[in-house]
């Protein structure tokens, strides 16, 4: 499921859903120039296990937030000398409503590369905002048994008109889409709000600063409810409950074996249970902060079948019908990572 990482964290991720945030507002105009270096020598720490160095590129609040100590036990857990941190396979920058992230899959492990994942506060000569170590399967994506499947529901976006929201992760490609390593969750989106950079007001440390917090999340089709989730706590800013992954969630039968799960609702706001049917658009609770993920956002995906996180389960391609996206009407398709989406009013 999803996790949401603010900058001033670190993790090594081998399953589960990742978004990563930039708190405030970062400027763009760093150059590949800059920033390759930057990442690069970012990878060689790692790969040297020099964690102390690692440290010293951290701003104030990534370094307050990540002691020495369990950074420098994550680096010793991780590259190892049967585990080296291998040859550089492949590398990216990516600028997306003011965030600067260098991202670069390293051969590691047999079966698995060790993506390296860095946002830098650019002008800043290479100064840390965010880290993330994420396994990923070596080499090409494993091929999806749904490539090109058209859903026979009518899928709308799972909010209320009124709100633009900003797709986080969405698409078919590692770049655009962690997700698609997850078998289930292959076509799943991540969406959050936005505004002028950041996800939230004030300082982000607490749920009700985050823009998306307590809007209204809806049925995006005609279905029966077949699962519920309502009595999760929320999680304060930076914890997350991996042992709950999904959190308060709802899973929605759609029929022709197309199953709709959204994750991550506030504590106790679920209108439905279990048998009812719900209408296109109809209130289902409001988004929340509880489940594995510890900033405020909507993870939405449709799988094969109803159970969730079992083997043998794959996710459906998602197309949305009616909404807008980058200021434009779109009457069926699927934003990616990057794009501005809002609900369209729903005509009766």
């Amino acid at each position: 499921m999803s996790e949401i990482l603010r900058p001033i964290a670190i993790l090594v991720m081998i399953a589960g859903c990742a978004l990563f945030i930039v708190q405030g507002k970062l400027a763009f105009g760093a150059s590949a120039s800059d920033i390759k270096p930057a990442g690069r020598a970012v990878a060689e720490l790692i790969r040297s296990r020099d964690g102390a160095a690692l440290e010293r590129k951290f701003t104030p609040q990534m370094a307050a937030a990540v002691p020495i100590g369990p950074l420098q036990q994550l680096l010793n857990d991780t590259i190892t000398t049967d585990n080296p941190l291998g040859a550089r396979i492949k590398e990216s920058i990516d600028r997306t409503n003011g965030l600067v992230t260098y991202t670069a899959e390293h051969a590691w492990r047999q079966g698995q590369d060790l993506a390296i994942i860095v946002n830098f506060v650019p002008g800043s000569g290479g100064k840390i905002t965010g880290l993330r170590l994420k396994v990923v399967p070596a080499g090409e994506l494993l091929p999806d048994p749904h490539a090109g499947y058209q859903l026979k529901a009518h899928l709308r976006l799972p909010f209320e008109p009124g709100n633009t929201w900003f797709v986080f992760w969405g698409g078919d490609t590692r770049a655009l889409n962690y997700h698609v390593d997850y078998p289930d969750q292959r076509h799943a989106y991540d969406i959050l709000i936005m505004r002028d950079g950041s996800s939230h007001d004030g300082d982000g440390t607490k749920l009700d600063q985050y823009y998306a917090w307590g809007k209204h999340i809806v049925a995006p089709a005609d279905g029966t409810i077949i699962e519920t989730e309502n009595g999760l706590p929320d999680n304060p800013i930076g914890v997350m409950d991996p042992s709950h992954a999904a959190g308060n969630h709802v899973v929605i039968d759609l029929g022709n074996g197309e199953y709709a799960m959204i994750a991550h609702m506030q504590h106790g706001s679920i209108q439905v249970k279990r048998g009812d049917r719900v209408a296109t658009g109809q209130w289902l609770g409001l988004c929340g902060n509880s489940g594995n993920t510890s900033e405020p956002h909507i993870h939405i995906h449709v799988q094969d079948k109803p159970q969730l996180f079992k083997p043998g389960v794959h996710g459906l391609p998602v197309e949305f019908r009616d909404f807008v996206r980058n200021g434009k009407t779109i009457e069926i398709g699927s934003p990616v990572k990057g794009d501005e989406i809002a609900a369209a009013a729903l005509s009766h």
